[in-house]
């Protein structure tokens, strides 16, 4: 584990992490979370780092599954091989993947993938099938384009990200877990960043768990609110509790880590690794090209605004992004990606603050998860000296 420094010589202001840690603890007490921890990280060094149980002592050093936050390291691989030419954005999947464009989806690009714009968001991998690469093949020739590639913007919440993990062993010859691991987590020291995760160290992740009433209907409605199909599926959640899902390294959502080691990984999108590896993985251009709004005026049906998206990462845009994870203080330029169940993760370039909330709690009152994360988002930005 990265060991924390004091936060003053981050330029990271003491009372105000503590203030960001009594709302957090406050937090997890008020909605019964089970698990939670929070990291707050800064000139690639780690300001504030702590666990929280609403039932008791947390657990030691715990571990999370880190849900849709995974994509955002699945993406940062595939930047490797655009980076090094080896795939391109316009790039048609078809001509490198064999039998994907069944189904209407030969026109699908690179990019589209990254974007959610692919067309096909209710496709779906079972994670058995994922893992094998045969059968990989034969559910992609399955799925059924629903509507024109680039069209719109409509999440999805695990199909892309496995053509990406094709992608990646196609375009590398490497096994998709392996790729990430020595061409990123390794390189920056992150052992505690795993996708795949061995079935030894599986006891250390603290178990997913459904709190909480969802709200009713109409007052969803009367909110603006809609909780998505793909949302509702517990059991499907509920499923990386077993060590051979957490094994697989599902590349939508089956990464585990602590809060820190994520902090630290955003802190190396934010300089491209030079802190924490002593080199550049991602060039300078490769980060910009990364975190261009690539959806462009395009609306998200769930939030109803904006989708604001880069390539993999989730942008924060001019009008601010408190409904993506954001502070209404972060920077147009801050990126992310939040996740199922309450979890949090962003980098600002302008502070060069970067910050995760990570639970084992997956609040079914999207209202209360909402105001919680935003809460803890605004705290944390504010920490940073002469914010």
């Amino acid at each position: 584990m990265k060991r924390l420094h004091d936060p003053r010589a981050l330029g990271l202001n003491p009372q105000r992490l503590a203030k960001l840690d009594r709302a957090a603890a406050a937090a997890v007490r008020a909605a019964r979370l089970p698990a939670a921890q929070l990291a707050v990280a800064r000139r690639g060094r780690l300001g504030l780092l702590r666990s929280y149980s609403s039932a008791g002592p947390p657990p030691e050093t715990p571990l999370f599954v880190c849900m849709s936050i995974t994509k955002a390291l699945t993406s940062a691989a595939i930047w490797l091989l655009l980076q090094e030419g080896a795939l391109r954005l316009e790039d048609r999947v078809s001509t490198h993947v064999p039998g994907f464009g069944a189904g209407g989806k030969q026109h699908v690009t690179v990019e589209q993938l990254l974007t959610h714009t692919a067309g096909f968001p209710d496709a779906r991998m079972p994670t058995a099938d994922g893992v094998d690469p045969a059968r990989r093949l034969q559910v992609f020739a399955s799925w059924q384009q629903q509507f024109p590639a680039g069209q719109r913007f409509e999440y999805h919440p695990q199909a892309s990200m496995w053509v990406l993990a094709e992608l990646l062993e196609r375009c590398s010859g490497r096994d998709f877990r392996g790729f990430v691991r020595e061409r990123i987590l390794e390189p920056l020291g992150l052992d505690r960043l795993q996708l795949g995760l061995s079935p030894t160290r599986s006891s250390r992740v603290a178990p997913i768990s459904f709190v909480g009433r969802p709200l009713p209907g109409l007052l969803l409605r009367l909110l603006g609110l809609r909780v998505p199909a793909f949302a509702q599926d517990e059991a499907y959640y509920l499923s990386y509790n077993r060590p051979e899902v957490r094994a697989i390294g599902v590349p939508s959502s089956g990464a585990v880590a602590d809060a820190g080691a994520l902090a630290l990984f955003f802190q190396a999108l934010l300089d491209g690794g030079q802190q924490l590896a002593g080199r550049r993985l991602w060039t300078q251009e490769t980060l910009r090209a990364a975190r261009t709004n690539r959806t462009g005026a395009m609306r998200d049906p769930i939030t109803g605004r904006a989708a604001l998206r880069g390539l993999g990462i989730v942008l924060a845009g001019e009008q601010g992004g408190t409904f993506r994870g954001f502070a209404p203080t972060c920077s147009a330029d801050s990126f992310g990606h939040p996740g199922m169940g309450g979890q949090v993760a962003w980098a600002d370039p302008q502070s060069g603050m970067s910050f995760v909330f990570l639970t084992s709690g997956f609040d079914r009152n999207w209202l209360r998860l909402g105001l919680r994360n935003l809460k803890l988002s605004k705290l944390a930005a504010r920490a940073v000296e002469g914010s």
